[in-house]
């Protein structure tokens, strides 16, 4: 008997059909999502036999058609998620490693090991509230787009920026918002736009990392979230983003009050 315990990547249907012939238990196995955007759920109903069923990218919430996802990868993905968590009509931010070339990596690997993957933050939207371009803008403003590899102290291809994205028709909006920021920029600017490969959640202590650790370190200073806070007044036109302006405003607040408070206590 085997016990399967988890398959990540794009699903590999013969080392399924292996472990299948071996004989498995009755274990749901999760995979991460495919290259298509698009997660796997394989449940083994009992011996030499099982059954899969094809899950959205996020494994516990059944995503409904007005809602779309796209992936920002900002730098350290701490402040990053964050930040784009405060905009209004973002439901649900996760961080994780993306289009890199190895499956299921850890934070010590992607650091260290050349993985090829990029510190990105899932975010899970609803169109009808929160417009791609305006997500986008926002997002603009929190990372030098013209630095490879590089955001504030922190070094490395782990720390890249780009868009990734799932819905072909999110190419047109992407590519016009990075045509609008070089137009506006000295330097070349060096942001990956292209379909996502690959997305592997990072482990759970990085997950809402600000949020349970308000004085930890944030790449993004206080300003950049004061900013966020000016910008959400007219978020109501640009974004739609109805009667959440006003909580996302004070939390925005307060996360810049932490953020300052967390500087001056390292400075002194």
């Amino acid at each position: 008997m085997v016990n399967i315990q988890k398959i990540c990547g794009i699903p590999s249907w013969n080392q399924l059909e292996k472990y299948s012939k071996q004989g498995a238990a009755n274990n749901i196995v999760s995979c991460s999502i495919n290259d298509l955007g698009k997660g796997y759920m394989v449940v083994l109903i009992k011996e030499n036999e099982y059954k899969y069923k094809k899950m959205n990218a996020n494994l516990n919430r059944k995503m409904s058609a007005n809602m779309k996802k796209i992936y920002l990868a900002g730098g350290c993905f701490w402040g990053t998620e964050k930040y784009i968590s405060l905009i209004p009509g973002v439901i649900e931010t996760h961080v994780g490693y993306a289009n890199g070339h190895t499956e299921d990596p850890s934070y010590g690997e992607v650091c260290h090991n050349n993985t090829g993957h990029a510190e990105t933050v899932e975010v899970l939207y609803d169109p009808g509230k929160l417009d791609l371009a305006f997500m986008l803008e926002q997002f603009f403003e929190v990372i030098d787009p013209t630095t490879l590899n590089r955001q504030g102290n922190d070094v490395g291809s782990q720390y890249r920026t780009g868009i990734y994205y799932i819905d072909e028709s999110d190419r047109d909006v992407i590519q016009k918002s990075l045509v609008a920021l070089g137009n506006r920029t000295r330097f070349p600017v060096v942001v990956e736009a292209m379909p996502l490969k690959n997305f592997y959640r990072a482990e759970e202590y990085h997950q809402k990392y600000l949020d349970k650790n308000p004085t930890g370190y944030c790449h993004i200073g206080a300003e950049a979230f004061g900013k966020l806070q000016e910008r959400l007044g007219a978020a109501g036109v640009r974004g739609g983003v109805g009667d959440h302006q006003g909580s996302a405003r004070d939390t925005a607040h307060d996360t810049a009050g932490d953020i300052e408070e967390n500087k001056m206590t390292i400075n002194q």
